[in-house]
């Protein structure tokens, strides 16, 4: 690798918007540890916006360094040694455009985020006969009628990609893999569904975390 972290960190740090940690230090080093990932990153992204996640990764590629993006319920036993390591879980964000019936879900949105905005409108984000798990939105795409995807490609540039532009792509990202490309939001069709769904879905949930917790 061509820079060291003390070169790496303050280049993150310019226009960075979340949070950029040094992985020498103790805390985040034993936070790393505990989130299952091995080895030592060269620098840790938490990023905050679409624009954090294309900068991290064009400073990446300009320190000759690899990038392995953890989401909100993705943690895995990855070498992130000599790594930029990307956080997209404060990507939050859920925008409903009710006319074209399409939510807008950041990468590290959850379900719930994404049922809270459209029930607003009396949207549901997925069929009458099925309530998922409230696990990150990206993560579990499998039911989900989805319309495209906006992605950071690895030299830092947002490309959309929808069936019609990109195929291969397109059902490569709707399948979970698609590991040429971070995906920085993902766009669903919405449907109108009734009032009772959203205490439905809050009832499932809440069922689970109990089981989990117990």
């Amino acid at each position: 690798m061509s820079s060291a972290p003390s070169d790496l960190l303050p280049d993150l740090r310019a226009s960075i918007t979340g949070l950029v940690h040094d992985p020498r230090n103790d805390r985040v080093a034993r936070t790393v540890r505990r989130a299952g990932f091995r080895g030592r990153p060269a620098g840790i992204v938490a990023a905050r916006t679409p624009e954090d996640v294309a900068f991290a990764v064009r400073v990446a590629r300009l320190h000759d360094r690899p990038v392995v993006v953890s989401s909100s319920s993705l943690r895995m036993p990855a070498s992130v040694s000599g790594a930029v390591l990307l956080l997209t879980s404060g990507l939050r964000g859920v925008e409903i455009d009710p006319g074209a019936r399409i939510a807008r879900v950041q990468a590290g949105a959850r379900w719930s985020d994404v049922l809270a905005e459209a029930a607003g409108y009396g949207l549901s984000p997925f069929p009458e006969d099925l309530v998922p798990g409230d696990g990150s939105v990206v993560r579990s795409l499998g039911f989900a009628d989805v319309a495209g995807f906006e992605v950071v490609t690895s030299e830092g540039r947002f490309l959309q990609v929808d069936a019609a532009s990109d195929a291969d792509l397109f059902w490569a990202l709707a399948g979970g893999s698609g590991a040429a490309a971070i995906v920085t939001e993902v766009r669903l069709r919405v449907s109108a569904g009734s009032g009772d769904r959203w205490d439905e879905a809050l009832r499932v949930w809440s069922a689970g975390a109990e089981l989990a917790s117990a």
